[in-house]
């Protein structure tokens, strides 16, 4: 890619290339590498399936996405936050069922802590049903496991609101009020 040139313009000259050597070559594959653009930050949410990496969080989808067999996305949701992850029917997931936290009735949510999840995106030649999503431990020892759960006991604690606790707020007289050029507000 030239400095300065154009990013789309370039990504989409070497997607088109890729696709017509994939053409010409049936025994070459690709692996396309991409990582995700902002747009997957604004949903991120406990229990929530609107966090689910979709097609067009990945940089450059809108070319990437069309040559492709198949598309995988990497997420590890403790990461940016979240301490359970998606709220879903847990006979759809039931070979994921020792990752399930807050179960109730026939949902559940999955624990985050030291793992990171493949959501397949596409599969171009797949059955109407497949297994959309993987879970895989990360390789961190115990110590470090038993750290990050201390932590999230720690900060659930920190943020639950005590309802009887008598909340002072300060209650400003308008002479002590200005403005950042030190006009008061009357």
């Amino acid at each position: 890619m030239i400095s300065g040139g154009d990013k789309k313009k370039a990504l989409e000259d070497v997607v088109e290339y890729m696709n017509r050597l994939k053409l010409d070559y049936e025994n070459v594959y690709f692996i396309m590498l991409s990582q995700m653009n902002r747009s997957i930050m604004g949903r991120i949410s406990e229990k929530n399936n609107a966090a689910i990496p979709n097609p067009g969080d990945l940089y450059g989808s809108e070319f990437m996405t069309q040559i492709t067999s198949y598309s995988i996305a990497l997420f590890n949701p403790y990461k940016v936050g979240i301490d359970e992850y998606m709220k879903v029917n847990t006979s759809r997931y039931e070979y994921l069922a020792e990752h399930f936290v807050s179960e109730k009735g026939s949902k559940a949510s999955f624990d985050t802590i030291g793992k990171l999840f493949y959501h397949v995106l596409k599969v171009r030649e797949g059955e109407a049903v497949f297994k959309d999503l993987f879970i895989e431990e990360m390789d961190l020892d115990s110590d470090t496991l038993n750290k990050l759960r201390q932590e999230k006991i720690e900060n659930k604690k920190d943020n639950d609101v005590v309802e009887d606790e008598d909340i002072d707020i300060p209650v400003f007289s308008s002479t002590a009020l200005t403005n950042a050029k030190g006009v008061e507000f009357n």
